[in-house]
């Protein structure tokens, strides 16, 4: 018979003065009682492995500009382990949980005018290897537009699903249609070719992306930025599968 003890680091020093157990047939002394026979083992189980979540929001939040910046929420889990990270503003959840690879676990949002409280909050996928985490809470700013008139930036990709080989439409909407301007259009971080010239509230490219997983986006930047403000859209997360 095996007994588990709980927090076994903590008892075993305890019971070591207590228990001495020799080879089968020897002698089990335990309180001051001799010649019992020994029935089984005790295996103390450590507690789980503590962790450290840690969060960092770029970019800083003094170049934030709301409806323009898309602020990339990172957060860092030490020591490595398998899990989910769940980002918030307050008590409101941002997205769906993140599965934590490599230690990090990423996430992308347009955050509003004003002071947002942020943290990351790890749930590891064996409790009883590792424990749960939050980070300190971040206060970050997001400055107001400096144009008069306010614009949105929306995103179309077609087709989906994707197979590698096969073009991509990306169709761009800017609101309102009198806003004149140019549309990049982006994968990530990078940018996917030069600047479109929105037409009508309009632009279009079309494009081949390698195999794997893609966050498009555009960005609005227009002519006249004393009358119209930049904006820039929510991520279309899109997966190019292999040929088939």
């Amino acid at each position: 018979m095996t007994y588990i003890v709980p927090n076994g680091r903590a008892l075993a020093r305890l019971l070591s003065r207590l228990l001495i157990a020799v080879a089968a047939g020897s002698a089990l002394l335990l309180g001051g009682v001799a010649n019992a026979s020994p029935v089984g083992s005790l295996i103390f189980d450590a507690p789980p492995t503590a962790t450290v979540t840690a969060l960092g929001v770029t970019p800083p939040g003094r170049d934030a500009i709301a409806s323009v910046t898309v602020e990339t929420l990172k957060a860092t889990v030490s020591p490595s382990a398998a899990g989910s990270v769940q980002f918030m503003e307050d008590s409101t959840n941002i997205g769906a949980a993140v599965p934590v690879t490599g230690g990090i676990a990423s996430t992308k949002t347009t955050l509003p005018t004003g002071t947002h409280l942020l943290k990351a909050v790890f749930t590891p996928t064996d409790a009883m290897m590792f424990g749960s985490s939050m980070s300190n809470t971040a206060s970050y700013v997001v400055n107001s537009p400096i144009g008069e008139n306010a614009t949105v930036s929306t995103l179309r990709v077609f087709p989906t699903p994707v197979f590698q080989g096969i073009p991509v439409v990306l169709l761009a909407n800017i609101a309102p249609v009198g806003a004149v301007g140019t549309i990049q259009f982006m994968d990530g971080e990078s940018a996917l070719g030069a600047p479109v010239l929105a037409t009508d509230g309009f632009a279009l490219l079309i494009t081949p992306l390698p195999k794997g997983e893609h966050s498009l986006t555009v960005v609005f930047t227009p002519t006249n930025q004393a009358a119209f403000v930049p904006s820039a859209s929510l991520p279309v997360v899109l997966t190019v599968a292999p040929r088939f």
